[in-house]
């Protein structure tokens, strides 16, 4: 389905008119913390942002098949949950990899073979994240599914023994009083002026 902006700047360019303007809304979900010169505290923001561009990254969102991944801890409660699934998620070597991928294909002139190499080398990306991080994602899918079915939220969570017993250990590591999470909306204008 086409939105109506796409269908004005459609209709502008059928018009022979080769101006347009597109109005983009951007969601930004932000999780804070307090200052800490802890290098533990510093390793485990750093893994955790590492774990958020894992499961963003394309090869990842393909394989999962997620439009949109980070939406689903684009929440209070989405994102205390993924507190508990992100060292899995963490794997440094995914963009290494993308990093090399990118390399690889940059360096091969022909365009027919550059096409191939960029399939052999998608593929590979694709089956390291089916390996190593999907099954992470599962498991917090498995839960998010859980925690969204039941009106209490991430609260039903806790009703689970060895769910609670985790949790002790993400607070200790991540403590929600020195936490802030919220999401904010904001637009950006493209437009040709030619």
């Amino acid at each position: 389905m086409r939105s109506p902006v796409s269908r004005r700047t459609a209709a502008r360019h059928s018009r022979g008119s080769t101006r347009f303007t597109i109005y983009l809304l951007y969601r930004a979900f932000v999780a804070a913390r307090r200052s800490s010169r802890s290098a533990a505290d510093v390793q485990a923001w750093a893994a955790l942002q590492q774990a958020l561009l894992n499961v963003n990254a394309p090869a990842f969102r393909e394989t999962a098949r997620e439009e949109d991944p980070l939406g689903l801890v684009a929440s209070p409660d989405g994102w205390r949950l993924f507190l508990h699934h992100y060292a899995r998620l963490a794997d440094p070597k995914l963009p290494q990899l993308r990093a090399v991928a990118d390399r690889d294909e940059a360096a091969v002139g022909d365009p027919v073979e550059r096409a191939r190499t960029r399939a052999r080398l998608d593929a590979e990306l694709r089956d390291y994240c089916t390996r190593m991080l999907l099954p992470a994602w599962r498991s917090f899918r498995v839960d998010h599914k859980r925690m969204t079915h039941d009106a209490a939220g991430f609260l039903a969570l806790l009703r689970d023994r060895g769910f609670r017993s985790r949790q002790r250990e993400v607070e200790k590591r991540f403590p929600w009083e020195s936490q802030e999470v919220w999401t904010e909306y904001f637009y950006v204008t493209v437009r040709d002026d030619e």
